[in-house]
């Protein structure tokens, strides 16, 4: 929804105001449809955004200041003037849809920045929604790149070796000999990942962390036990929805109640360790 776009770039601002950098990308349910509201209950649909839209709204987080925005796409490039440039590439067919691939046109305007990377000696990190290689052979269909093999090859042939995505929500990575594609964790999902990478023009290391709030309640003296105990909380949050969803499927299979807990259990505690890339 727009509202929640502009309200989350009031959070966005706040990391700005302390000297982070911040390279923004769309997913495929932040442009066009695929928001809501619910004041009575009911979903009905609230105001999106347009690409354009998008693009002023984040302005300040990737949308100014690149190097190269592309013309067929949200796709740019971000000169960290470190020797690394960072390649965030808009992934996605139809925004609201969950279909991956990079036009021709993009294909090309990929290619010759890409070049100018390696031109100016700098390492580039390539960054997009959808996963570039497979990571699951059950969720390739509608989450990997449709021309992932392409994109990884044309990547590869300047010089890169990591590419960085989301949309499966699962802390995750696979690697063939050229490239490592890294998903990172949902940070809503326990236990809230997010990932750190340290590089320079002859390496890269990758760590995924889990957010630790202690810090924070302590700061602001709060008594909120959900907070003070924010890992159990994420992980109840986490599991109980999991359980529920998998015993009204399993039950309506399974007509042995002893049985069908022990499955719905099961399927809790593998979910939760599922996303947590375990």
């Amino acid at each position: 929804a727009k509202a929640s776009h502009l309200a989350f770039t009031e959070k966005l601002k706040v990391l700005s105001e302390e000297g982070i950098k911040i390279l923004v990308l769309p997913g495929n349910h932040d442009i066009t449809g695929s928001s809501y509201i619910f004041p009575n209950g009911e979903a009905e649909v609230a105001e999106s955004v347009t690409p354009d839209e998008f693009r002023e709204i984040y302005s300040e987080f990737g949308y100014s200041g690149g190097i190269s925005y592309d013309e067929n796409s949200l796709s740019y490039v971000y000169d960290t003037e470190k020797g690394v440039r960072i390649f965030m590439l808009d992934t996605n067919v139809f925004y609201g849809a969950t279909l991956g691939n990079l036009s021709e046109a993009t294909l090309i305007w990929l290619e010759g920045q890409l070049s100018s990377c390696k031109e100016a000696g700098d390492v580039p990190i390539v960054a997009g929604h959808h996963s570039l290689l497979s990571h699951n052979p059950r969720f390739d269909l509608n989450y990997k790149l449709g021309n992932g093999d392409k994109v990884s090859e044309i990547i590869t042939a300047y010089g890169g070796n990591l590419y960085l995505c989301g949309h499966l929500h699962t802390q995750h990575f696979v690697q063939t000999e050229e490239i490592t594609d890294i998903v990172g964790g949902g940070f809503c999902v326990y236990p809230h990942r997010y990932g750190v990478i340290d590089f320079s023009k002859e390496s890269w290391t990758y760590e995924s962390k889990a957010t630790d709030v202690s810090a924070y309640v302590e700061s602001i003296g709060s008594d909120d036990e959900n907070l003070l105990k924010y890992s159990d909380f994420g992980y109840s949050f986490f599991y109980d929805n999991a359980y529920a969803q998998a015993k009204e499927t399993i039950c309506s299979v399974i007509s042995d109640p002893e049985l069908a807990e022990k499955y719905s259990v099961f399927s809790a505690k593998l979910n939760v360790a599922y996303f947590d890339g375990v």
